[in-house]
């Protein structure tokens, strides 16, 4: 009779068996479930570090301007933001310059190419850059460098146990997810972001184990950031069944924002890169132009969740929802692409919020009857805009949902997003990780950090 041979699966090597305990490899289930569950706690706390960091920092930045200050006062809005650049371009660029930007490129680039192996310390440098260039004014989000932190957070834990590149990839998609989920209380958005952009086709049989690691980060989180979704907007409904059509022509709006988006900010990662200056000093003059920008339009800096509130609640005119749209896409791109570290996810939203307002607004006055106001537009507009900027319609549709917890305009979204992504892509195929992912990275001449 022929002997069955013993020893770890086929995908395993010998000298890559899986270090677990020995009460844990008697129960192969827990293989990989006791990781994931790891991966959510983790990522969860790194939530809440970067949530309560980031106000820190800004009283910090922003405080009030003493009298030795006042000759330099006019002009702190400006040397603010390039400040904050310099101290996250140097730590980037001494210690991981895979943080570099919005990094989840990176990630993409680690599943694609690097058997998803991530250096742990990313984790630590992203979470600690990103505070800096958003505390003191960048023009970034916090829900990519999130993504980031918790993917390498997951490939750091299965390289820890071993485990063979398939399992790493759903263990970094898994901290991905948890990222996500608890930065802002979106643990079913933060699933289906892992699943539709980080395992596009791979993902079917990681269903389980990205939503238990989702599930277990927003446990971990909401004690201390809170339960309440992030938006928490007015309940708005459709109005007329013909309104449809305008969600459907929004959306349309949305995917021309999107592109845009995604190929300004790919010109303006290469006009940085052709720079003659050290790269750590990049994000300097990316900051300057950011505080330039933000002397006329002081809502493009930061994280925007004011602004993007204040759309949904229909408090801003016209004309400032119009001009942000230009104003906010500007501040980003130079933010992301001269390399500060912050995120690209949260901007989209913004665009999204204020395109939304506007476009409501001009439908409300012309058709009173059958249009709801401005603020429910500004929610599809948000979701609209995520959808054809990363052409993934299910996720967006999601955050729509849990962002703002108005469940009565799942219609709306679902057409205005399925709109935005497939024009979108019939415009572009690129989402706006699509040229990071299909180059190099920048590699910059390591230099020495003055913080050690």
């Amino acid at each position: 009779m022929e002997q069955v041979a013993s020893g770890p699966p086929p995908e395993e090597n010998a000298g890559d068996r899986p270090h677990f305990p020995e009460s844990i490899r008697r129960h192969p289930t827990l293989q990989m479930v006791s990781p994931v569950i790891a991966i959510g706690v983790l990522a969860g706390v790194a939530a809440i570090v970067l949530r309560l960091l980031l106000p820190v920092l800004q009283s910090l930045f922003f405080v009030d301007v003493t009298p030795s200050m006042s000759l330099l006062s006019p002009f702190l809005p400006v040397l603010l933001p390039a400040f904050g650049g310099l101290l996250s371009g140097i730590l980037v660029n001494s210690l991981a310059q895979e943080a570099r930007g919005a990094g989840i490129s990176h990630l993409l680039q680690a599943v694609l190419m690097n058997g998803s192996r991530v250096r742990p310390r990313v984790a630590v440098v992203k979470l600690a850059a990103t505070s800096l260039v958003v505390g003191s004014g960048g023009s970034a989000g916090i829900m990519g460098p999130m993504v980031q932190v918790g993917g390498t957070v997951g490939s750091a834990v299965g390289q820890m146990l071993h485990l063979s590149e398939d399992r790493l990839r759903i263990l970094l998609a898994s901290g991905a997810a948890g990222g996500m989920a608890a930065v802002v209380n979106a643990p079913i958005s933060g699933l289906f972001f892992a699943q539709e952009v980080i395992l596009e086709r791979h993902g079917g049989g990681a269903f389980g184990l990205v939503a238990l690691t989702a599930a277990t980060a927003s446990l971990i989180a909401r004690p201390i950031l809170g339960v309440a979704p992030l938006f928490p907007a007015p309940q708005y409904r459709m109005t007329h069944p013909l309104e449809l059509l305008l969600y459907l022509t929004l959306g349309g709006i949305a995917a021309a924002i999107g592109v845009a988006f995604t190929h300004t900010l790919a010109c303006s990662d290469a006009l940085f890169s052709r720079l003659p200056v050290p790269c750590h000093s990049k994000p300097i003059v990316g900051g300057i132009g950011v505080g330039i920008v933000g002397l006329f339009f002081p809502e493009v800096r930061g994280l925007g969740f004011e602004t993007v509130g204040a759309s949904l609640e229909e408090d801003l005119p016209l004309t400032i929802m119009a001009a942000l749209v230009v104003a906010k896409l500007i501040a980003t791109c130079l933010t992301v692409g001269s390399g500060a570290s912050g995120g690209v996810v949260g901007p989209s939203l913004y665009l999204g919020a204020v395109l939304g307002g506007t476009a409501g607004t001009l439908f409300h006055a012309l058709l009173p009857d059958i249009t709801a106001t401005s603020g429910a537009y500004a929610l599809v507009g948000m979701a609209a805009v995520f959808s054809a900027t990363f052409h993934a319609p299910i996720t967006a549709v999601s955050l729509g949902l849990e962002l703002t917890g108005n469940y009565q305009m799942i219609l709306p979204l679902i057409v205005g997003c399925a709109a935005g992504r497939y024009l979108a892509r019939r415009i572009s195929p690129h989402t706006i990780y699509g040229f990071e992912k299909s180059r190099e990275p920048t590699v910059c001449p390591t230099v020495r950090s003055p913080l050690g």
